[in-house]
């Protein structure tokens, strides 16, 4: 597997839209997302508390998460 080098800016952009979502998500859903690592591909993010229901992973909600990505990065699984 190839590894990937995230740029600096995105990954800060990553890092931010992150915050705002779990803020959404603690506010009315009680859960939250945490970023993990973002290798410049691949996002990975830590959901906890209700995030974790299986509601919370619906496609409207995953394609919200797609739309604020970078065309060449994608969300493959969860």
């Amino acid at each position: 597997m190839a590894e990937y080098e995230a740029d600096p800016r995105v990954e800060m952009q990553i890092k931010a839209l992150v915050e705002q979502l779990s803020a959404y998500i603690e506010t009315f859903h009680g859960g939250s997302a945490e970023y993990v690592s973002f290798d410049g591909k691949v996002l990975k993010v830590r959901l906890g508390g209700a995030a974790w229901d299986a509601l919370f992973l619906h496609p409207r909600c995953m394609a919200g998460w797609k739309e604020r990505s970078d065309n060449s990065s994608r969300i493959s699984s969860v």
